[in-house]
């Protein structure tokens, strides 16, 4: 039995003579992307070390700043544990959702998973001159998982008062007594109150004369409302509500499903406040006996029951401009790999699109609107849910005054965001040399002649109450493609996208066991019959530093070929080599065994020769 091992011998900055190895850390990198997170997530900037020298640190140094001091053991060292003191402050990561997509559907607000000091951080008094390397690379692995921010979103409330209502024969205490049994979270109001509970009711009021109390019909017209203006204009959030059923609540269709967990209502951009649509302008449903002459008394019977929200919370991925090299930024890059102008992608797993705005000026990328959505939701076919990404300063990005965009001028197109009805909206793809050179009195640009491409995005049911379809049309010139997105599965888990006139589709769903914290998602490709083209199941584990995927099976229902991959999970043990990858099997056996330095760079492959099997050790080595 033979193998064949490959061993990397890196030269990195080293003292000859000293007890310990200095390594030349990215530091001032590391030090950039905690500061810029300190600022999105909670709006303060911490300190820096100064030098040796005393010159003191800028609050974003540049790569080579500390320089000569990386030479000093004890000093590398202190800036390590410094940022680890920086890093593990609960306050600060507490504001980080612990979950690598973001994605808190189905929690309540108290459940949503943050980071905190406990999840295995590196204590600062554990660092020392020989090991700061290793701890370095565990914490710049923590930085990079803090890509999705908990925002605050509040409720706001307009009252509206209805026609009154009398209570007579009747004392106000008693009055005040009844209408607190009977309407439960609705209080005895003074007449003084301009707001209310977020939803509508019936409150009463002191006495407006001898002998009686008013009760007055109150319609409660809110919305939500999140200050997203601290994060870059190509940043996305994702809004979620918590509605519930209660003994009194709202009439109509609620905006997410009415089962007291959290599910996505919208999606926004950044930079600036955002405002929903207003959620609650009816009033509850209720039945009441009246008297002959048109009043009531407070004794006879008040029953109504609706929706209501009990809670809401704004996810936010920042576009980070700062990251750890082998992180990669939380949106698309701006590399151009596919500008043409209007065209678009579609995936699924999620129901994405994204609609490319062409070059810029200096030949790459202008940017993308987009939408990623992960549940059905009767704003789907609203442009509620969609955004911008790689714009960068490249496009001019014009909002509607409730924060919804309207249009987005690129250097070669004017992307036209076109309400048509409450289930259909288009995005209208016109030449520069179509568009006015200023905006109009209602603060928009004009377009002549016709779009050279749309984009129709609709409700093809045309209804609040089945909104598992979403679908979106290409039109350019006089012809159409036709494509899907079918929502289905237990809680919509499964996406089915289908292309080009449905001649091809595919879904992507996935099932997660909170017990093994296992992920197994399954991509399937059929064709316009239905008959399967393929198929693939993926799986992924929930490590102490995030999710990675262990399995991979082709045709699981046939030939399962199978690549399997394992990682390095002990941190007591493993040493430099934690968190990485351990070793990979092929679906022809064919396998390699990896370990690595405290940067996290690769030293050493093991890989089979002739039929040695998984799990050789070195020393078989011939």
């Amino acid at each position: 039995m033979k193998l064949r091992v490959i061993r990397y011998f890196i030269f990195g900055l080293f003292l000859l003579g000293s007890s310990s190895t200095l390594w030349a850390i990215k530091i001032e990198e590391a030090q950039r992307a905690v500061q810029e997170r300190y600022q999105k997530a909670l709006g303060t900037t911490v300190g820096w070390p100064a030098k040796i020298n005393g010159t003191p640190a800028p609050a974003f140094p540049q790569d080579g700043f500390y320089g000569d001091d990386l030479l000093d053991g004890t000093k590398a060292a202190a800036l390590v544990a410094d940022l680890a003191g920086k890093l593990s402050s609960n306050p600060f990561l507490n504001q980080f959702v612990a979950r690598d997509d973001g994605n808190v559907d189905g929690l309540s607000l108290s459940s949503i998973p943050v980071y905190s000091a406990t999840n295995g951080m590196p204590p600062v008094t554990d660092i020392i001159s020989s090991n700061y390397a290793e701890r370095f690379s565990i914490l710049t692995g923590y930085i990079c998982k803090l890509k999705h921010i908990k925002k605050e979103a509040t409720r706001v409330t307009v009252v509206v008062l209805d026609s009154g209502e009398d209570i007579y024969n009747d004392t106000c205490e008693t009055a005040k007594a009844e209408a607190i049994s009977q309407f439960g979270q609705y209080p005895y109001y003074p007449q003084s109150a301009s707001t209310i509970s977020f939803a509508s009711g019936y409150v009463v009021y002191p006495p407006q004369g001898p002998g009686f109390c008013d009760v007055w019909l109150v319609t409660a017209v809110g919305y939500i409302q999140a200050d997203l203006s601290s994060f870059p204009a190509g940043s996305r959030a994702a809004v979620y509500l918590g509605t519930g059923m209660h003994a009194m609540g709202l009439v109509g269709t609620p905006p997410t499903t009415a089962d007291g967990k959290l599910h996505l209502y919208q999606t926004a951009s950044c930079g600036g406040v955002y405002r929903s649509n207003d959620l609650a302008t009816g009033t509850p449903e209720f039945g009441v006996s009246l008297e002959t002459d048109g009043e009531f008394t407070s004794t006879e019977p008040f029953t109504w029951s609706g929706w209501y929200i009990d809670e809401q919370v704004a996810i936010v991925s920042p576009d980070f401009q700062n990251n750890i090299q082998n992180c990669g930024a939380t949106e698309a890059c701006t590399a151009c790999t596919n500008c043409e102008l209007g065209s678009g992608s579609l995936a699924a797993g999620s129901a994405k699109a994204s609609f490319s705005l062409g070059h810029s000026e200096d030949g790459e990328s202008a940017g993308n609107l987009f939408f990623d959505i992960e549940q059905p939701s009767a704003s789907n076919a609203t442009p509620a849910g969609l955004g911008t990404t790689g714009t960068g300063g490249k496009s001019q990005i014009l909002q509607s005054s409730s924060g919804i965009l309207r249009q987005v001028l690129a250097p070669e197109t004017l992307a036209d965001v076109v309400v048509v009805n409450d289930f259909k909206y288009n995005i209208d793809f016109y030449h520069r040399d179509q568009v006015s050179s200023t905006t109009n009195a209602a603060g928009v640009y004009t377009a002549s002649g016709s779009p050279f491409t749309t984009w129709t995005i609709e409700n093809p049911n045309v209804s609040t109450n089945n909104i598992n379809t979403l679908r979106v049309t290409e039109t350019i010139g006089s012809g159409s493609t036709v494509n899907e997105f079918v929502w289905s599965g237990a809680d919509a888990g499964t996406v089915e996208l289908s292309t080009g006139n449905g001649l091809r589709k595919e879904s992507r769903g996935s099932i997660f066991d909170t017990n093994t914290e296992v992920r197994i998602e399954t991509f399937i490709v059929k064709n316009s019959d239905d008959s399967m083209a393929y198929k693939e199941e993926n799986v992924f584990h929930v490590f102490p530093w995030g999710e990675e995927q262990i399995q991979k099976v082709v045709d699981p229902d046939g030939a399962a070929l199978t690549t399997i991959w394992s990682f390095y999970d002990n941190q007591a043990t493993d040493g430099s080599n934690y968190k990485h990858l351990k070793e990979v099997v092929q679906p022809t056996g064919y396998w390699e065994r990896y370990q690595y330095d405290g940067f996290g760079r690769e030293i050493q492959r093991v890989t089979q020769y002739l039929d040695a099997p998984v799990g050789s050790a070195e020393s078989a080595v011939e």
